[in-house]
């Protein structure tokens, strides 16, 4: 049968030859096999023409199935190398508009457009929990209306909060029939959302701090880059993440450490060393003291922060013990008990 679908595919074509009355021919074609699957097929033929009619066929068919299969291969990873080099292309691009970008919200917002671009969607959402009542909020969105946000948050559970839940990915392939989501169904057909990609924002010990979510009009599973790119994108924004959450507790420690100080009598000071060419501390700045040190030294505090230690102060302090006491103090990351040096009570620190 396949000898037949050869001959009678060649003869169909060599009449459009003797019409043309060409030379030689050669061509390609693709038949099935009887038993299922498919044969490529290269045949070269010469004919020989006499007085206007074809008098000699000489040619050969040839079995390049294996050929086609390596050249489609090639081409698949020709398309795979390329398209790895924009994905890195493009993750370097964000990495660097991530170091000139100071606030979470647009840090977030920009590796979730990277995302969604890899993803080939318009639409996404990056949820975080809340670390004290475990709440999860909306942190930033690309492609969804307020009143679309606003039906999302009232949904009794969704793909964010089910992927916290599960600390990993949780993907819907169809959302017209997966019946985990089935309380959710009735807003995925308003919106148009066929499918659904949530990855888990975890952090450096393991924590769940919330989840980064693609939605797609088309029904469909992430493919292994996808899924890849997602994972990338996903440390990146967990990163930042917990950045905000160290500055915020510091602040926090910090406010509480500045109460307690502003409610003491004891004067205390923090100076940070100023150095000279030859890397040998020359003054230091003043950096925080409370008003217990401010009364002492009789000077505001905002008319010393910031200012150099010898500038408002008496000169003789850069030969005075007191001075040499904090030098020696810096240079040798070694902690004195204030009372081993006499201070002149006016300079109290």
């Amino acid at each position: 049968m396949l000898f037949r679908s050869l001959v009678r595919d060649h003869c169909r074509f060599l009449r459009e030859q003797f019409v043309r009355q060409a030379a030689s021919y050669e061509r390609e074609v693709t038949l099935n096999r009887p038993g299922g699957g498919r044969i490529d097929m290269l045949m070269r033929v010469h004919v020989v023409w006499r007085q206007g009619r074809p008098v000699r066929l000489r040619g050969a068919a040839v079995d390049i199935t294996e050929r086609r299969l390596v050249e489609a291969q090639l081409v698949a990873a020709r398309t795979q190398l390329s398209q790895q080099v924009d994905d890195l292309h493009r993750l370097h691009e964000l990495g660097t508009q991530l170091l000139t970008t100071t606030t979470l919200a647009e840090q977030l917002r920009m590796v979730l457009e990277v995302l969604a671009h890899f993803h080939g969607a318009r639409r996404g959402v990056v949820s975080l929990l809340d670390r004290e009542s475990g709440a999860l909020r909306l942190a930033t969105s690309i492609g969804f209306d307020a009143h679309a946000l606003a039906l999302a948050a009232r949904l009794p559970g969704g793909v964010c909060l089910q992927t916290c839940r599960e600390g990993a990915r949780v993907v819907i392939d169809d959302t017209a029939s997966d019946a985990r989501f089935d309380n959710c169904r009735t807003f995925f057909e308003s919106q148009g959302i066929r499918a659904v990609h949530g990855t888990p924002l975890i952090s450096a010990n393991g924590e769940v701090l919330g989840a980064l979510t693609v939605h797609l009009d088309e029904a469909r599973a992430p493919t292994e880059r996808e899924c890849t790119l997602a994972d990338i994108c996903a440390r990146k924004i967990a990163v930042f993440v917990e950045q905000a959450h160290t500055s915020d507790e510091l602040r926090l420690t910090r406010g509480r450490f500045e109460t307690v100080l502003e409610a003491s009598g004891a004067p205390f000071v923090i100076l940070k060393p100023v150095r000279g060419a030859d890397d040998r501390i020359t003054d230091f700045l003043w950096v925080y003291l409370n008003r217990a040190a401010a009364h002492t030294l009789g000077r505001a505090p905002e008319r010393l922060l910031g200012q150099r230690l010898l500038d408002p102060l008496h000169a003789h302090w850069a030969d005075s013990a007191a001075f040499q006491h904090f030098v020696r103090t810096v240079e040798t990351a070694h902690t004195v008990d204030r009372k081993s040096t006499r201070l002149n009570s006016s300079h109290t620190d």
